[in-house]
C-alpha cells in the first residue's frame, strides 16, 4: 500500500514539476530542463525524458534520499 501511495504521489509531483519547467521555457526563463540539458546528461528533448527527470526529482525529494543534479533555476521553480 505504501509503495502505491509513493508511486502516485511521485507521479503527481513529477507532472507538476515538469509543467513548471515547461511553463518557464514558454516565457523564456531559465529552467531546470535547460540546466540539465546543458550538463552531461544530454538534451531533454522529449516528453518522456522530461517526465523521467521530473520523476527522479520527485522520488528523491519525497524519500529524502537527496539529489543535486536537478535544481530550480528561476523564482517560479523555487516556489
Amino acid at each position: 500500500k505504501f509503495a502505491a501511495i509513493l508511486l502516485v504521489m511521485s507521479h503527481w509531483f513529477a507532472c507538476i514539476w515538469a509543467l513548471v519547467g515547461m511553463h518557464g521555457q514558454e516565457i523564456g526563463a531559465p529552467t531546470w530542463i535547460d540546466d540539465i540539458s546543458n550538463k552531461a546528461h544530454g538534451p531533454v528533448s522529449t516528453s518522456w525524458s522530461t517526465y523521467g527527470a521530473a520523476m527522479h526529482f520527485a522520488i528523491m525529494t519525497i524519500t529524502s534520499i537527496g539529489y543535486g543534479d536537478i535544481t530550480p533555476q528561476n523564482m517560479g521553480e523555487y516556489v
